[in-house]
């Protein structure tokens, strides 16, 4: 988003929400065009501008939004199909049937967001546990692990571009040194 769409969309905010901005300054209203600018700078205007708009209608606190609040509305509105935490583990029951004899091959059917949260011998072991074991403490963990999980990759994915390039080169770095001190 440039600058000038970046504009535009605090012109809506401001518009919506006037008594939050009805004494700022033109210098103000720079450094906030320079400041979600600077968040927005990858993200496409149009998608931006529907998840101002979906926060606008579904906001019921009566607050402007936080550039993190939009990210947010603007992962949903990218990412409609997420998998949920019950398909998640509805898949994992699936793979588990199988999973004695056949843990590798389950295992390489589940979604790979699954796949971060649980191992090929998960499913082995959990395949050989008691049924009353699976639907309580297995049940449980796992969807803590996947809800964890799932909350990290949000947080990445809102990270400002150049951010997310910091931190790939940081982490080029060290694996790097890595590398020669092996």
């Amino acid at each position: 988003m440039n600058k000038q769409e970046t504009a535009k969309i605090l012109a809506v905010i401001k518009q919506t929400y006037p008594a939050f901005y009805y004494r700022q300054s033109e210098d103000d209203i720079k450094k906030s065009v320079n400041l979600w600018q600077s968040l927005f700078e990858d993200d496409d205007a149009v998608i931006v501008g529907a998840a101002l708009k979906s926060f606008i209608v579904s906001d019921a606190s009566g607050y402007p939004p936080t550039p993190g609040q939009i990210k947010e509305k603007m992962r949903l509105i990218m990412h409609p199909d997420h998998l949920s935490e019950a398909d998640a583990w509805q898949a994992v029951k699936i793979a588990m049937r199988n999973g004695i004899y056949g843990a590798e091959e389950e295992y390489a059917k589940l979604p790979e967001e699954v796949k971060w949260v649980c191992s090929v011998s998960d499913i082995r072991d959990w395949a050989k546990m008691d049924t009353e074991d699976i639907n309580t403490v297995v049940q449980s963990n796992f969807l803590k692990g996947f809800r964890r999980r799932q909350e990290q990759l949000a947080q990445v994915e809102m990270l400002p571009s150049s951010v997310k390039r910091m931190i790939a080169t940081k982490r080029d770095s060290v694996k790097e040194i890595e590398d020669k001190s092996c």
